[in-house]
């Protein structure tokens, strides 16, 4: 490029003084003004070149994410698996966060996001600095009974110069995994504030005995609209407790999902054993990298 641009100069050069030399009947100020004009188109197409040249490096750049199931198909109470890689011009991303949001016929399932890796940044525009399960005046507390209101009290801070729009996400697992609803809420938080908030979380009359996991997380938009993650996952726990007889616990869902290799991210939950509502599901993944949003689809029954 640098070669063929001094050759392209020079062979401008040539032609401007070929034009001003051969052109007896003008005076000293009409060529040195027709060399201007010349150098300064030379100018132009040298930007437009380099225009053109930074357009082509930035499209260049290829960044994909991948989605799948690790079956098409599943029974009452089987586990679901879903994982995906993101990467950049084939190398893993390790630094990035993907969004999943799983729909069945009727509604939301579940949305979690996950890190591809290990990210030491912690620098975010939108962060979670408090999360715990709490009483409705956010004092904690960590055991609830079935067919109880629990609570969880979350403080967001905005730590970026312009306000933003942030939806709240919480998701109820069980300690079967079994993820039982999805609630939020959304407000605007201004430059250099925070948000401390205690939201109600019913447990279900069929919930597991045991560690439940609320997961939180705050985004732009849904994964689905390819809605920007402000910031990783978050997780409270408390104890769902019942009458004798009413079931046994079951271990943390936590220790269902293992860590992700760089470059990749994977979640796990379980289906009920009843309840169940038939068709299809609907998987979205999505990310922000580069400044790019892909978004990636799968499905199963």
């Amino acid at each position: 490029m640098i070669t063929n641009s001094t050759q392209l100069y020079q062979n401008i050069e040539n032609i401007s003084k070929n034009l001003i030399i051969s052109s007896a009947s003008i005076n000293q100020w009409e060529r040195e003004a027709l060399r201007k004009h010349t150098i300064l188109s030379y100018t132009t197409i040298m930007a437009l070149t380099i225009t053109v040249s930074l357009l082509n490096v930035a499209h260049s750049q290829s960044l994909m994410l991948t989605l799948l199931t690790d079956k098409e198909t599943y029974t009452l109470g089987e586990y679901v698996t879903i994982n995906g890689t993101l990467t950049l011009n084939g190398n893993p991303v390790s630094d990035a966060i993907v969004a999943i949001q799983v729909q069945t016929p009727k509604g939301l399932l579940t949305i979690r996001t996950q890190t591809t890796g290990t990210i030491t940044s912690d620098e975010w525009p939108v962060e979670i600095v408090t999360l715990y399960s709490s009483d409705d005046s956010g004092t904690p507390k960590s055991t609830f009974k079935r067919e109880q209101i629990a609570y969880v009290t979350i403080k967001v801070r905005n730590n970026d110069i312009v306000s933003h729009y942030v939806m709240i996400i919480f998701n109820l697992y069980d300690s079967d995994s079994i993820s039982h609803y999805v609630i939020y809420t959304s407000t605007t938080i201004d430059a250099g504030r925070w948000l401390n908030v205690t939201y109600p979380i019913p447990v279900p009359k069929e919930a597991t005995l045991g560690t439940a996991t609320v997961y939180a997380n705050v985004m732009e938009d849904w994964p689905n609209k390819r809605g920007i993650v402000y910031c990783p996952e978050e997780s409270a726990q408390f104890t769902i407790t019942g009458s004798s007889g009413g079931g046994s616990a079951s271990p943390s869902n936590q220790e269902i999902e293992a860590a992700s290799q760089d470059g990749t991210y994977s979640i796990t939950f379980r289906l009920p054993q009843k309840g169940v509502i038939l068709g299809t599901y609907s998987v979205y993944a999505t990310t922000y990298y580069t400044g790019i949003k892909p978004l990636a689809t799968a499905s199963f029954q």
